[in-house]
């Protein structure tokens, strides 16, 4: 029996095929003693003492070379989580570079391993403390043939991630790195600034330059953002009026959305002759 059949059997018994969630997971609170901890913090072992603390701050560096998403297993050098003991946070280093786990299938075979597992619920946004993620393991061209134990996520300042792993029920499976997240110019942003991109160039952006958008029912940018009006009511800022079950009311777009999900718009795609494209 080759090892690529044992781990089939060993994932079978879960599965399920559902691409990566659109629903942010909601935020979860840890107990430390009889005393629960404020959002956004963990009970840590420091020092040998337990105490409420941000793990933003207090993490161990997991730098494998090998949990590359672009890292295609070689015959007889296979990784896996397996058996390791979890202990604390993590935040994950390709090279010098923080990066994140991926929040899309990752093939077979990649990540240094048999199963890659990847992130099927959304990385969170910095307001939301700490969320539970659901991870997926990938085999037999089912992007998530088996759900691994849930993770802990959280998102700090200065643009990183650190999560709190568990161990995969069983072997060949790995945590993956995301090479598509390596972005250098992104660890040198302040805490008030965001990463962003406009396809080819990263840059940090402040907050009185990140909203900048156009506005049909409104022409003033007061700090570049734009308000939206709804039959006689302005939206709160960040909102907009959407129609929703035959009625138009003023609702957060984050929420309200239709995905634009067409292959053959990566920057990467050629046309080819006498095909149609779009």
């Amino acid at each position: 029996m080759t090892p690529a059949f044992i781990i089939l059997l060993c994932l079978a018994h879960t599965v399920d095929s559902q691409p990566a969630q659109t629903t942010p997971a909601s935020s979860v609170r840890f107990n430390c003693g009889g005393t629960q901890c404020p959002s956004g913090q963990d009970c840590l072992l420091v020092d040998g003492i337990s105490r409420c603390m941000d793990p933003c701050d207090h993490y161990t560096p997991l730098d494998d070379a090998w949990r590359a998403t672009d890292n295609r297993v070689v015959s007889g050098d296979v990784n896996c989580d397996y058996p390791s003991a979890w202990q604390g946070w993590y935040r994950l280093f390709l090279g010098n570079s923080s990066v994140q786990m991926p929040e899309r299938c990752i093939e077979q075979y990649m990540c240094g391993t048999y199963a890659p597992l990847w992130l099927q619920t959304p990385h969170p946004r910095l307001s939301a403390g700490i969320i539970q993620a659901q991870v997926c393991a990938s085999w037999n061209r089912v992007c998530c043939l088996s759900k691994s134990s849930p993770i802990h996520v959280k998102a700090c300042p200065r643009n990183y991630y650190v999560y709190k792993l568990r161990t995969p029920n069983n072997c060949n499976i790995a945590y993956c790195a995301d090479v598509n997240t390596t972005i250098p110019v992104c660890n040198t942003c302040t805490a008030a600034q965001t990463c962003v991109s406009n396809g080819t160039v990263w840059r940090c952006e402040d907050p009185s330059t990140r909203d900048v958008t156009t506005s049909p029912t409104d022409t003033s940018h007061e700090n570049n953002s734009v308000r939206f009006n709804c039959s006689s009511t302005q939206c709160p800022s960040g909102q907009d009026c959407l129609l929703v079950d035959g009625t138009s009311r003023c609702m957060d777009p984050c929420d309200h959305y239709t995905p634009l999900d067409d292959a053959w718009r990566a920057t990467d795609y050629r046309c080819q002759h006498n095909n149609t494209c779009v």
